[in-house]
């Protein structure tokens, strides 16, 4: 740790970042750890201390890691954690002299400091290699694997979170949109958990499931929403819109898509010959039947 020239004491801790990685050796659980590679991911995780005066303060004996130094410029003082990281502590530093910022990155790229953060990364990566793989039910997210799964979660989990937005209405004087007819696809495509449906129908529900896998495909983030939901389809149909998935396809898709789509609602129509089927699913059926009554007709211009 350095006492910079104006006399301020400062440290780092790697503890919860250790911490992680021991974690992250024995479960599933995607941990801020999860994509480090180098030693400047783990910035962002390296907490910086500050110390005050504690006269009577004892520290343990581990309090201190083996390498540091000046221990006796603080020998009446207690570390505390000053709230800020190795990323963030510019804003703070900003305050500092001159000399004490460059003491503190001098602090950094010593030879002894950066031994230590090669040995938290090790440890780090160590976690990594030694993770349990995930496990999912296969088919619940398409193609993907359970680390997969696990993978695309935490990363949504990172993004900072945005205002919370009304969920935008379908275009005025539509029936129906590509939002709705997804959404209804989607439904429908819950009917592969049930096996009597599955017998019954295991063409129509097969052709059905290589369409919803050929959008997966064309972006991973879709398997989250291509798959078994049971929510209302008005609901779906709304939060698909208001995230505007049909943006993540690539142009050849979005146009496959366009249609194809009403074809898999027509192929759909010989479910609702069924009464159960007919009555548990008549809102999509609305829709499906409004998509297949939008297919041109054969030689029509």
């Amino acid at each position: 740790m350095p006492q910079l020239p104006s006399g301020r004491q400062v440290a780092i801790i790697c503890q919860n970042i250790l911490k992680m990685a021991e974690l992250n050796a024995q479960n599933v659980h995607r941990y801020p750890i999860h994509r480090v590679k180098t030693v400047e991911d783990l910035w962002p995780l390296v907490d910086v201390l500050f110390f005050q005066d504690a006269p009577d303060y004892q520290p343990s004996a581990d309090a201190y890691h083996k390498s540091s130094q000046h221990l006796e410029e603080v020998a009446d003082k207690e570390p505390y954690l000053s709230g800020f990281t190795l990323a963030t502590l510019d804003e703070e530093a900003r305050t500092w002299s001159a000399e004490d910022r460059q003491a503190f990155a001098d602090f950094l790229q010593e030879p002894r400091t950066q031994a230590h953060l090669h040995e938290v990364l090790e440890v780090v990566l160590d976690s990594q290699r030694r993770k349990p793989p995930a496990h999912i039910p296969p088919g619940l997210f398409g193609k993907l694997s359970g680390d997969e799964v696990m993978d695309m979660f935490w990363e949504l989990s990172q993004r900072p979170p945005g205002p919370e937005k009304p969920l935008p209405p379908r275009p005025e004087g539509m029936d129906f949109d590509d939002f709705d007819l997804l959404a209804a696809l989607c439904r429908m495509n819950s009917l592969q958990e049930f096996e009597e449906w599955h017998t019954r129908f295991g063409p129509i529900l097969e052709r059905l499931e290589a369409f919803l896998q050929r959008l997966r495909d064309d972006h991973r983030l879709l398997s989250v929403w291509l798959q078994y939901w049971m929510v209302p389809v008005e609901e779906l149909a709304e939060r698909m819109r208001g995230d505007q998935i049909l943006t993540l396809l690539a142009p050849e898709t979005l146009t496959w898509f366009a249609t194809q789509a009403p074809q898999e609602a027509l192929a759909l129509q010989p479910l609702f010959a069924d009464p159960t089927l007919a009555r548990d699913f008549a809102p999509e059926r609305a829709i499906l039947e409004k998509a297949a009554l939008s297919i041109p007709s054969a030689g029509s211009a």
